[in-house]
């Protein structure tokens, strides 16, 4: 009976840890190995959210599909064809008092494209954001 308890809880904190993480990286090598290798059809993404929400991974969706699930300060890499998308933010699981908003941008096929996400903290609330960046702020961002 212990053991079967043991594998009980070992199974549940397994569940509720992969339940965190998300489809990024963290690797600051691997990121710039991903920004040098990219071309005009890439776009990447940085969760910079902070500690609130930190424990549910946020979705980031492209004209309707899912793209990337980021946890808190992880780069994700995505694909998009020339010309207008619109990114969406959602957060996996309960997001009570959580506004989001939807960004529309025009990939251009000559550059990659540079996106962040933030979270501004209110009394009751929280309101995710996604905005379009330089290549350098989106480094200096990245690499805190």
């Amino acid at each position: 009976m212990k053991r079967i308890l043991k594998l009980a809880a070992a199974l549940s904190i397994v569940a509720i840890a992969s339940g965190c993480a998300g489809t990024g990286t963290r690797d600051v090598g691997q990121i710039n190995t991903m920004l040098a290798e990219a071309d005009g059809n890439t776009a990447f993404v940085l969760r910079s959210t902070g500690f609130a929400g930190s424990a549910v991974p946020i979705e980031v969706l492209q004209d309707g599909v899912v793209v990337e699930s980021l946890s808190v300060n992880e780069v994700g890499e995505f694909k998009a064809a020339p010309g207008e998308h619109t990114l969406t933010l959602d957060f996996k699981g309960i997001d009570i008092g959580l506004t989001t908003k939807s960004l529309q941008y025009v990939n251009d096929p000559n550059r990659p494209q540079y996106f962040v996400i933030s979270l501004t903290q209110r009394f009751m609330t929280a309101e995710l954001s996604i905005s379009e960046v330089s290549p350098q702020s989106f480094q200096e961002l990245f690499r805190r």
